[in-house]
């Protein structure tokens, strides 16, 4: 009987120093390049204003993503948009957006000028990280929060792509050249890290199309990592600023016990 103590005590101290081998670490934002933008409800930063550059169409079976952090102020307010026309006769192509926190995904419908919106009945944390997904497959609107399924439209009838876009790429706002200040109004106020525009749907597998990670920290123009391979530039009203970017936990294993 004292043999068999003796090696079940043996055994659970073993796997008491193999699992504190592993750990959460946070990670650090400047020794990474972890950086993202802060936005004041005024700024933008675009993929056309000062060259052209090709952003990925979507018409269906498609996932926007970023890593959000809300302020808690504006009212609708654009995170990734690509509008189909912009200026005074403004109308949207797509957009990850929110209306008081609450993400949204907007698209005008190819064949004719109506639109598709649908909204999440999650309002985002103020002042938190979190990381926003949504997803059209042609029909259905799903949206994700921190990777979990919140909400799913089911409203919207046939089957219909999304309105092909040749317009600039906007991260902040959804329009940028429009003066009629209810356009002008949908600028965002907080953080944005982690932008992604994927083929497929998550949480299948995803082919990305663009990615911002904002590596840069410093400077006027950010460059997109994904096959798109788009320079985006910050506007010169009121630009945003870098800050420490989204601190996701990191499961790190000790090298000896990986």
């Amino acid at each position: 009987m004292r043999k068999k103590l003796t090696a079940i005590i043996s055994t659970l101290a073993l796997l008491v120093t193999v699992f504190s081998q592993v750990a959460l670490v946070s990670n650090v934002a400047s020794a990474a390049g972890n950086f993202a933008l802060r936005f004041n409800g005024q700024s933008v930063v675009g993929s056309g204003m000062s060259q052209s550059a090709t952003a990925p169409t979507l018409t269906k079976n498609f996932t926007i993503s970023a890593d959000v952090r809300w302020d808690g102020t504006g009212d609708y307010v654009g995170l990734v948009s690509r509008p189909s026309s912009d200026g005074n006769a403004a109308q949207t192509g797509y957009c990850l957006c929110m209306a008081q926190g609450k993400p949204a995904l907007a698209m005008r419908m190819a064949g004719n000028a109506a639109n598709r919106v649908f909204f999440s009945n999650t309002t985002l944390p103020v002042n938190r990280w979190a990381t926003v997904k949504a997803t059209y497959d042609g029909q259905v609107i799903r949206i994700y929060i921190d990777g979990t399924l919140t909400d799913t439209s089911t409203s919207f009838g046939v089957s219909t792509d999304a309105y092909a876009s040749d317009q600039p790429l906007y991260l902040g706002r959804e329009f940028n050249t429009s003066t009629n200040q209810f356009y002008v109004s949908r600028a965002f106020h907080g953080e944005l890290d982690n932008v992604e525009i994927s083929n497929g749907l998550y949480p299948a597998s995803l082919t990305s199309l663009l990615k911002y990670t904002f590596s840069e920290g410093t400077g006027t123009t950010t460059y997109d990592s994904g096959p798109s391979g788009m320079t985006s530039n910050f506007g010169t009203t009121n630009p945003p600023t870098w800050v420490q970017g989204s601190d996701p936990m990191t499961l790190t294993y000790d090298p000896v016990y990986g």
